[in-house]
């Protein structure tokens, strides 16, 4: 969700299906075609609401390089395993600078449980190596100096919107916060009808 309201800012890659891949570094979408791609929320197939659309180098449908390049700004996600094992390899950067733009999502304790049912009812297709992934986000916390956004926040509108635009501003990215809150409505909603169809 964060990285998707992110993306909405001029300036930056579009979050594209495959078939536009070879394009996606240097493609040039208004936000309101941004919105039409990343409102793809579907609480009957969440699997293909996340990966019908993304950053494909990820895949191997692109490289690395090309994004680096682009006059378009990057923003992407990794889940703690994957960022650490990148930071380690240094192969997609070298320098901790890094650190400066990556947003980690904090929680409080009492919310994980739900955390972790949100991320199995939406992902039945992964294999959810949760202690592997605490471990490393614990490591990453450690070393983290940049910015956080705390799950809780995400989980109300206005307190979203709010957190949404000082992460923007930190980033010096411009946004339709209207359409953020489009995107987050569409999301909340997905999400409920998951979570009411038990």
């Amino acid at each position: 969700m964060i990285t998707r309201s992110l993306a909405l800012a001029d300036h930056t890659v579009a979050y594209v299906p495959e078939s536009l891949a070879k394009q996606q570094p240097t493609l040039t979408l208004t936000s309101s075609e941004k919105f039409k791609l990343c409102n793809n929320w579907n609480p009957s197939n969440w699997p293909a609401t996340e990966t019908d659309i993304g950053i494909w180098y990820h895949w191997g449908c692109q490289d690395f390089v090309n994004y680096e390049q682009s006059d378009l700004l990057l923003i992407d996600q990794f889940h703690p395993v994957a960022f650490e094992d990148e930071n380690n390899k240094k192969t997609l950067w070298e320098t901790p600078s890094v650190w400066e733009q990556t947003i980690l999502i904090t929680w409080k304790t009492e919310s994980f449980n739900y955390i972790n049912k949100l991320a199995i009812k939406k992902r039945k297709d992964l294999n959810h190596s949760l202690p592997r992934e605490l471990n490393a986000f614990k490591r990453l916390s450690d070393q983290h100096t940049g910015l956080t956004i705390a799950w809780e926040h995400m989980q109300d509108e206005q307190c979203y919107i709010t957190e949404i635009d000082r992460l923007a501003g930190a980033l010096h990215l411009q946004l339709d916060l209207d359409l953020v809150r489009q995107l987050w409505q569409s999301w909340r909603y997905a999400t409920d009808t998951l979570l009411n169809n038990e």
